[in-house]
């Protein structure tokens, strides 16, 4: 995580020097890496090796802060370019890496795993593919790829199309981002409501509720009228939906499978979900310049929605192994 928030700060930093399109490409995938040693699925895997039992708990703290910070960076970056200029806000971004994230990784992020005393260990990850030989015929982990990577999908396409959308069918640009806006929020409010309900709330009930909540989502843009006060409502139940499939990225794991080489596992489900969060928007732009009809990429995005649910289907189904990983 110490590389991750260096390797951000170097290449913020050579995005704010850019001058031609290739060393702008060149900085996003730079970007792209540290993002990888940084943002949730290190996090997830450094708080279950940590907390051990009461990793959830720490899951959902962790994910409720991210959903503010999402919330609140955006529009303060925006104020920054306003202000200074994007190549300035995008020094201070880098410096912020460099200041901020990289001592707190440096003195906060434990060496080595902790826990109370009486937790199982966890132990050290093998070679890859001795997980993956003991993975191959697991189904709950198929079930856990269809659906993290269906709803990863669905997530990316929806949040660039979603107010070019609203637009398309006559929505002003006000009531368009503020349909928009309720997305972020709704996110927090699924964390909260996770959070409050505690011990209560596990993978399968929350599961549940974040497939409903995209399946509702497209069935709402689809078939309500093309009003804000309609459709508003579905964008928030896409928000509160990915709000606890974040969260679920990390507790789904460690219940289902069960905590041994948690690192290992995540990030092997991790690859198919940041191919679909690369290629979702393009395929979905794509889809909807191809038919010239929104709708029929609407009804794609529902097919894949509905593919998730089926994979939380297969993911639930049953007691959870008790000794993941063989």
């Amino acid at each position: 995580m110490m590389l991750g928030s260096l390797l951000g700060a170097l290449a913020l930093a050579a995005w704010a020097a850019v001058r031609a399109p290739w060393a702008f490409y060149l900085a996003w995938a730079l970007i792209g890496v540290s993002m990888a040693g940084v943002l949730y699925e290190p996090a997830f895997a450094v708080l279950t090796a940590q907390f051990r039992k009461d990793a959830p708990r720490a899951i959902i703290a962790l994910s409720l802060v991210g959903g503010f910070a999402s919330t609140v960076c955006m529009p303060l970056v925006q104020a920054l370019i306003s202000w200074l200029g994007w190549r300035s806000a995008l020094w201070i971004l880098a410096a912020a890496n460099l200041g901020i994230c990289l001592p707190l990784h440096a003195c906060f992020v434990p060496r080595r795993p902790g826990g109370s005393a009486g937790t199982p260990d966890i132990r050290p990850a093998p070679a890859l593919g001795g997980v993956y030989h003991g993975l191959v015929s697991e189904r709950r982990f198929w079930g856990l790829a269809i659906w993290f990577t269906a709803c990863s999908l669905v997530t990316a396409a929806l949040v660039f199309q979603t107010v070019p959308l609203l637009t398309a069918w006559g929505l002003g640009a006000p009531a368009a981002l503020g349909c928009m806006m309720l997305f972020g929020p709704m996110q927090v409010a699924g964390r909260l409501a996770w959070m409050g309900l505690g011990a209560r709330a596990g993978v399968r009930s929350m599961g549940l509720v974040s497939a409903a909540s995209f399946a509702a989502a497209l069935a709402g843009l689809l078939l309500l009228p093309h009003r804000a006060a309609w459709l508003g409502p579905a964008v928030a139940a896409f928000g509160l939906g990915n709000g606890v499939l974040t969260i679920l990225r990390g507790t789904a794991v460690p219940e289902l499978l069960g905590a041994e080489h948690y690192g290992t596992v995540n990030g092997v489900l991790a690859l198919p979900v940041m191919a679909a969060r690369a290629f979702g928007p393009v395929a979905a732009a794509a889809l909807w310049s191809w038919s010239g009809a929104p709708g029929v990429m609407l009804w794609a995005l529902l097919g894949c929605a509905l593919a998730g649910s089926g994979g939380y289907l297969l993911a639930v189904a049953g007691p959870p192994r008790a000794e993941p990983g063989r």
